[in-house]
């Protein structure tokens, strides 16, 4: 099959980053890092944003994002949680080893998971809340509708291959 020959995250987060974009990039090879790196900056800043509780004396009610943290941004909102293409990749909530990636992946997916591996490596470093590529506003969630916000306080920014990503209407962070 397909050798790891480039290094693994060992940071849990970025290990689930890692599965979010590969299980959501469902094109593999077709999908463009630039919708790679959107996917994996819309769970970060949703973690950001379900952190964010008071903003200029008004209350926030980010809590569909989760809880603040990476998994339970990923595990209310990418739909590629534990799924097959999750599993590929992912031993429950961590990257799997060397060895199993190697018995599990053939060459082609081999590459996407690199590609995947280095794009999650960089939004990791991203400075939160971060814009998504060629755009000044950051993307929060995403899905494969042409314009269907998955919330009111949400407008589409922009499209990337066959997913439309979705931000905050200006001033809508907080109520």
């Amino acid at each position: 099959m397909g050798k790891i020959e480039f290094p693994l995250p060992t940071e849990t987060d970025e290990m689930l980053v890692v599965g979010a974009i590969f299980s959501e990039a469902t094109t593999g090879a077709n999908a463009s890092d630039d919708e790679k790196r959107a996917i994996g900056l819309c769970v970060v800043n949703m973690a950001y944003y379900a952190r964010m509780t008071t903003q200029n004396g008004k209350k926030c009610f980010n809590t569909t994002f989760g809880d603040g943290t990476i998994i339970k941004a990923i595990k209310t909102s990418v739909k590629g949680y534990d799924t097959p293409r999750w599993r590929l990749v992912m031993n429950g909530d961590v990257l799997k080893t060397k060895a199993a990636l190697e018995k599990d992946l053939d060459a082609l997916e081999t590459a996407v998971l690199k590609n995947v591996v280095s794009i999650a490596a960089a939004v990791m470093k991203a400075a939160l809340p971060a814009a998504g590529p060629g755009s000044t506003r950051a993307p929060l969630q995403f899905n494969q509708a042409a314009n269907d916000p998955p919330s009111k306080r949400e407008q589409k920014i922009f499209n990337l291959g066959s997913h439309t990503f979705y931000g905050f209407i200006a001033g809508r962070e907080c109520q």
